[in-house]
């Protein structure tokens, strides 16, 4: 089942696993249940005209669906009606960096040294143009909700 409220509670659980994320007022997040416990969250905060800063923490791997991350991405690009994701990533995650440009991220930005571990800070980007992950025929539609609500 995918969740999307209460959104406190998904900024929590996603905070524990990446504590780098810090409340914001405009954080929006959709969740993944299964066998009655949230396993994943794809939050969004940082909105800046129609783009945003998409994140996501995964409890066990085997348990993320094609459904959650075509839901992780509609919500993005056919609910809220962006052009654009952005995420920053460390290069020190390699296999987190390899996960997003294999689901369709693009390395857009880099910035030597400036993690707090001193490697590179890559800023990735996925565009709706180029998003396969959006069900055919839904890639022009107007928002159906606001970043704002």
């Amino acid at each position: 089942m995918i969740v999307s409220q209460p959104r406190e509670m998904l900024w929590a659980w996603m905070n524990q696993r990446v504590p780098t994320l810090p409340w914001s007022e405009d954080f929006r997040a959709i969740g993944l249940v299964r066998d009655d416990c949230l396993v994943a969250v794809a939050g969004y905060n940082a909105f800046c005209g129609r783009t945003c800063n998409m994140h996501a923490a995964v409890d066990d791997a085997s348990k993320i669906t094609r459904e959650f991350v075509r839901a992780a991405f509609s919500y993005a690009f056919e609910e809220l009606g962006l052009v654009a994701v952005l995420a920053w990533m460390d290069s020190s995650k390699e296999k987190s960096l390899l996960i997003d440009l294999k689901a369709g991220f693009s390395k857009v930005y880099s910035i030597p040294g400036a993690t707090l571990n001193g490697d590179e800070l890559v800023l990735i980007q996925m565009n709706r143009g180029d998003c396969r992950w959006l069900r055919k025929g839904l890639k022009n539609e107007q928002p159906r909700h606001s970043p704002n609500t």
